[in-house]
């Protein structure tokens, strides 16, 4: 349900990520996940990274040290969160759109975390093969 010109009928946030403490249940933080940078709004490219909270397709990779790696936001970025806060502690531009859920491996005594960066037609990010 998008409006004329071409964004959501209600408000922003449209993607948060949360936090829950798993002991009583009750939210311990969230903040806006994401921003509309690169998306074509009434026919225009929006170029400001304001973390507006936009939406995302593909899930969250969590790690043992407590980071939290997600690349699914319309905005070609994918971010490591602190989980314990939800702050963001690094993001780094995709060649692609990354509406993917990200994987970790390890080789050569190092961790890697890769994503499949093929951008969504329908969702107007960056494509990519």
């Amino acid at each position: 349900m998008r409006s004329a010109l071409g964004v959501p009928c209600n408000a922003p946030p449209w993607g948060v990520r949360v936090g829950v403490n798993l002991a009583d249940g009750t939210t311990a933080w969230r903040h806006r996940s994401g921003t509309a940078a690169g998306q074509k709004i009434a026919g225009i490219t929006f170029p400001i990274r304001f973390e507006m909270g936009m939406l995302a397709h593909g899930g969250t990779l969590t790690t043992a040290g407590g980071v939290a790696i997600a690349g699914a936001a319309l905005d070609d970025l994918i971010r490591g969160y602190d989980m314990q806060k939800g702050e963001t502690l690094w993001s780094m531009t995709l060649p692609a759109g990354g509406q993917a859920t990200p994987m970790t491996y390890r080789g050569n005594g190092r961790q890697y975390v890769v994503i499949a960066a093929g951008g969504h037609g329908s969702l107007g990010t960056t494509p990519g093969d």
